[in-house]
């Protein structure tokens, strides 16, 4: 025990020997581990955010909706109506929770007495449509079962086109114009919908996550107007999709199965879509976008490391004579390069300390500015930048050492 704090007492007195070399030292590695605490914290908290918002639109969602029949397949085939919902309700009471039938239409949408329209998909849904999707309101509310049994003209608004149409007006209990061939709705707006999708790119802002980005906007446009199916929709009239809501998660692929024994193509031609398998495929695209990304401060602690090796190198240079002094005087080689080899690993360690609380900073700044998302630090991370911290200083440290541990005295004192 006495012979290692003596080593480290040799080590530090050589640390305070050259401030300016330790300094540069000590600099680098709190750069470096700066990189990898903030890059690690920005790329899991956007992998968390993508991830959360993909798993909003449900696990265990099962999606019924019409297939474009071929020509030869245009005569047989019937599109979906309410009593199919109705069906799959009763046939499949222990596996399913909730059905939601829904339909799509295209309406031109302005704000009167304004002649500015805007055209938009307005959604018919029922009161289960918003429990199943565990939808966000940021004001107001969704349609009850009140709105939608009588039906009301009422109707939900998601964020997108709130903006578009009402501008920075609050559109609550205001009315909007809906217009399609001879169809003439008035409706009055109860509640809108959080976009869902908090990681639209503002115009100059960053963007890192524009694949995912991309993929997800395609899936759903998140600018939708929502009104009772029986607004827009007469009775019987066909209807474009089925939302399917499983009782879990496990029973998704069972229920699949069932819903297509239901439909059989020669009466409906339909597809059955989990939106599970893509959520948890689209996740795991994200996952390795943030592996691959994490190259980046890989790189950036390799380049470090040479940095600092370079200026133990130079500091061994300079020390000829100290070494060649304490060779003279009875310091074996293994003790001259534990000596070099615990320098570098406490000036690196430090470093990474200061570098871990710099990372932090940064990254919290990074979020403040530039960011649409919250970062998020994990024990682990700051493990692995500690790690780390002290990996590159024994890295760096190894051939200085050597060379120090192999000088001869004789040719050093020969040499001065």
């Amino acid at each position: 025990m006495g012979t290692v704090s003596w080593h480290f007492r040799i080590a530090f007195s050589g640390v305070l020997q050259r401030p300016l070399r330790s300094l540069l030292t000590m600099v680098t590695a709190s750069i470096a581990i700066a990189s990898v605490v903030a890059s690690m914290a920005i790329l899991k908290g956007g992998r968390q955010r993508i991830e959360r918002d993909l798993s909003r639109l449900g696990l265990d969602i099962i999606v019924v909706q019409n297939m474009v029949p071929s020509f030869g397949q245009v005569l047989k085939s019937k599109l979906l109506t309410k009593s199919d919902a109705e069906q799959i309700q009763k046939k499949l009471p222990e596996e399913v929770e909730a059905v939601a039938p829904t339909a799509y239409r295209r309406y031109s949408v302005c704000v009167p007495p304004s002649e500015e329209w805007t055209t938009a998909t307005v959604l018919g849904v029922t009161a289960e449509f918003g429990q199943m999707l565990n939808l966000r309101l940021e004001t107001g509310h969704f349609l009850s079962e009140v709105d939608v049994r009588d039906p009301r003209p009422v109707c939900v608004m998601d964020r997108a086109i709130v903006s578009e149409v009402f501008k920075d007006e609050n559109p609550i209990a205001k009315e909007i114009e809906m217009v399609r061939g001879n169809s003439h709705l008035r409706l009055t707006v109860v509640g809108v919908l959080e976009d869902p999708y908090k990681l639209r790119k503002p115009r100059g802002q960053l963007d890192t996550v524009a694949m995912s980005r991309t993929i997800f906007a395609s899936r759903l446009e998140f600018k939708n107007i929502y009104a009772p199916l029986g607004l827009i929709q007469d009775e019987g009239e066909g209807i474009g999709t089925i939302l399917v809501k499983a009782r879990d998660t496990d029973r998704v692929d069972a229920v699949m199965e069932k819903l297509e024994k239901l439909f059989p193509p020669e009466e409906k031609y339909v597809a059955v879509v989990s939106q599970k398998d893509w959520i948890l495929e689209t996740v795991q695209s994200v996952h390795d976008f943030t592996g691959y990304s994490n190259i980046i401060w890989i790189i950036m602690v390799g380049v470090a490391a040479a940095m600092i090796e370079t200026i133990n190198l130079l500091s061994v240079r300079e020390r000829y004579t100290e070494i060649a002094i304490r060779r003279t005087e009875g310091a074996t080689k293994k003790a001259i390069g534990l000596q070099f080899g615990l320098e570098g690993t406490l000036l690196c360690a430090t470093g990474g300390l200061a570098g871990i609380g710099l990372g932090i900073v940064m990254a919290m700044v990074i979020e403040a500015t530039i960011l649409r998302w919250e970062v998020a630090f994990s024990a682990s991370a700051i493990a692995i930048a500690a790690g780390l911290s002290v990996a590159v200083g024994i890295v760096s440290s190894i051939l200085p050492a050597k060379r120090a541990a192999s000088l001869d005295p004789i040719e050093v004192f020969r040499m001065h």
